[in-house]
Formats: structure tokens, C-alpha cells, sequence
């Protein structure tokens, strides 16, 4: 189960960017792949007992139709500018050399989608073969693993569950350690917000001078 790939870790990333207020992932049933990706990246994962979690792999499927082309009389020829462009056609079998120049993409995209989900979910880095090598869990082996942060019983124990675990709001020195780029932002623009006012006061007190001057 899962998505298509294209564009999944860009959206991910920008989740893991809304940090403003949290943000939270319920796995209704079945997270898998493409749509446990975008859940990792909340780091807050939450499931009922019986979902299904993970899938955590890339999949390219080829089909040889070679065969049944060949019974029905049917010749097919590529003509192609670039030795690559007709690789993986579905008209021939994959030759070990077009094997191994699909592969590369797909173990990459894989080591991405292990590293990000690693980077915001207490899994073990170290082995992720145990919970990134394409295998799905019941939401209680994923808990175990890391991979889901706790299981509630529906929708409704979720929300409450956030609501009476509300984050407070963080003080400067909170904020300093946790987000300094998001602390320095706040106070560049609360000086500049200052300035702006007091040049707007200034330019006041002067028509004012002014006008009383002229009265």
C-alpha cells in the first residue's frame, strides 16, 4: 500500500516546518508508505489498537508482456534518442543492466524516506531494517517500535487526550533553545514594529508643532 512518491518528501518537510501549533497524525485504519511519511513528520503519530502502520519502502513494478505479444504476432520496436530512454519497457524483459539502473532511484528514495522518518520518530536508527524494510504492524508492534507515539481508541480519545496535554507556551529562554532562528525573527521584527510606531509618534508631535506654530 502507498503513493506515489514524487512530491511526498517536499510535503513532509513542510509539515515538520508548522511548528506554530502542534500537529498531530491519527492513523484511521491503514498509514502506509506515502501517507506514513507525511504522519512521521507531525512526530505525532496516534492510532487505534487495530490500525495497520508502516510500509516504509519503495516499490517499481514491471510487467513482461514479451511473451504474450510474441503468441499474438506482435512486434514491437523503440526507436529512441538516448540509450536509456525505451529502458523498462513493458515489450521486453529487463536485462540485469536496466535491473540494476532502475534499482539505483528506488534505494534512494528508500534511504531518504528511512532517514526522515528516523529524524522525527523515536525509532532505532541504527537498525532500521526491523522497522523500515517495507513491513507493516499492528499499531501495538508499531508503538513498541517507535513508530506510533500511543494508542487511542478513536478520533474522539485523541482529540481529548490533546486537549488535557495542551503544550503551554514557551518562554524566551524555552524559545531560545528550542527555535533561536524563530526567537531572533520575533525580536527583528518587534524592533522594526517599534520603530515604525515611533517614527509615526514623531511625525505626529511635528504637525502637531507645526499647526500650532501657524495658529
Amino acid at each position: 500500500p502507498g503513493g506515489v512518491a514524487s512530491g511526498v518528501p517536499e510535503l513532509a518537510a513542510w509539515l515538520a516546518t508548522q511548528t506554530a501549533k502542534p500537529v498531530y497524525a491519527y492513523a484511521d485504519g491503514l498509514c502506509a508508505s506515502a501517507a506514513y511519511y507525511l504522519a512521521a513528520a507531525t512526530g505525532r503519530v496516534y492510532a487505534p489498537a487495530t490500525a495497520t502502520v508502516g510500509s516504509i519502502g519503495v516499490i517499481c513494478r514491471h510487467m513482461d508482456w514479451s511473451g504474450f505479444l510474441e503468441k499474438c504476432g506482435v512486434r514491437v520496436t523503440h526507436l529512441t534518442g538516448g540509450a536509456w530512454k525505451a529502458a523498462g519497457n513493458d515489450a521486453e524483459p529487463l536485462t540485469d543492466e536496466v535491473k540494476a539502473y532502475l534499482q539505483q532511484p528506488i534505494n534512494e528514495l528508500h534511504t531518504m524516506f528511512r532517514a526522515d522518518v528516523a529524524a522525527h520518530m523515536p525509532v532505532d536508527a541504527s537498525a532500521p531494517e526491523t522497522w523500515g524494510d517495507g513491513q507493516v504492524f499492528l499499531a501495538s508492534r508499531a508503538h513498541e517500535l517507535g513508530l506510533v507515539t500511543g494508542i487511542v481508541p478513536g478520533m474522539d480519545a485523541l482529540i481529548a487526550l490533546i486537549n488535557t496535554t495542551k503544550e503551554k507556551p514557551m518562554d524566551r529562554i524555552e524559545l531560545a533553545s528550542s527555535h533561536p532562528e524563530l526567537l531572533a525573527q520575533i525580536e527583528a521584527d518587534a524592533k522594526k514594529q517599534g520603530a515604525a510606531e515611533a517614527n509615526a509618534a514623531m511625525e505626529t508631535q511635528q504637525q502637531q508643532a507645526v499647526q500650532a506654530a501657524l495658529d
